[in-house]
């Protein structure tokens, strides 16, 4: 390794190395063809209930993976035509490094985003809107919407399993669905070198504030999971799966008032 890329990470950045056991692979076939729900159904409630996470198979992201790196090699002018300011209320399009931040008293995310989701002819309301498209790109459109459209039909069909694990209905959350917010971000990492802490790191410490999260990683990895003892776990990207998270709503949405 070249001596200027060798990383010191900060001892608090730092993971512990655990089986991964901890963050649960569930083959959710018996769910999509309902040969054994029930089966998926308690496989989901222990993930869910102990990580909060969980490894999903999937097929069929290379693509997407693909355009979205074409994407972030535009010339900075060019993406900055697209930035999420043009979008009002609709929160679609480019956000540059530094441009967001989740741990803002803590921590600089140095990431680059691109957001798009439902498409709409006018701005509607939030979070509802036409998406911005790069005109030099014009696959970008195709793959990533037709990509975005697939990860909607998977996350309605991951909420019929968690349902269940709760002994609710299987239509529980799809019956308070009128218009479902849906949002495909883009994420681009840049590489960093020496010396390493919290100052500036790719993402700051949250938890994501929806119902639930699909997660395509590459090889390069950063995925970190914090346990109920405060340590760092390693969400070591495993080749052929999204990683799921449920999100700080689906608490709001199964909390019964006693």
């Amino acid at each position: 390794m070249p001596k200027d890329l060798a990383i010191k990470l900060d001892d608090k950045l730092r993971a512990k190395r655990e089986s991964f056991d901890k963050l649960p692979v569930i083959d959710i076939a018996p769910l999509l063809d309902c040969s054994n729900k029930q089966r998926v159904a308690k496989e989901i409630r222990w993930a869910l209930s102990n990580t909060g996470f969980m490894y999903i198979s999937q097929d069929f992201v290379s693509s997407v993976f693909d355009v979205s790196c074409r994407f972030f090699e535009l010339p900075m002018a060019q993406k900055m035509m697209l930035h999420i300011s043009n979008s009002d209320v609709a929160f679609r399009g480019y956000i540059e490094p530094f441009g967001e931040n989740t741990d803002p008293g803590k921590t600089k995310d140095l990431k680059e985003c691109f957001d798009i989701g439902p498409e709409r002819s006018i701005l509607e309301g939030p979070f509802f809107g036409p998406n911005q498209w790069p005109s030099n790109l014009p696959e970008c459109r195709e793959l990533t919407y037709r990509y975005h459209q697939t990860m909607v039909a998977l996350a309605k069909t991951l909420l019929r399993g968690i349902a269940l694990s709760l002994d609710l209905s299987e239509s529980f959350f799809q019956d308070l669905m009128r218009n479902p917010i849906s949002i495909l971000r883009l994420l681009h990492y840049p590489p960093q070198s020496g010396y390493v802490n919290e100052d500036i790191i790719g993402i700051g410490a949250h938890t994501d504030y929806g119902i639930l999260t699909i997660l395509a990683q590459d090889d390069m990895g950063g995925l970190q999971v914090m346990n109920r003892d405060g340590d760092w776990v390693e969400g070591t990207p495993i080749r052929g799966t999204f990683v799921i998270n449920i999100g700080d709503l689906i608490q709001r949405l199964t909390t019964v008032s006693t």
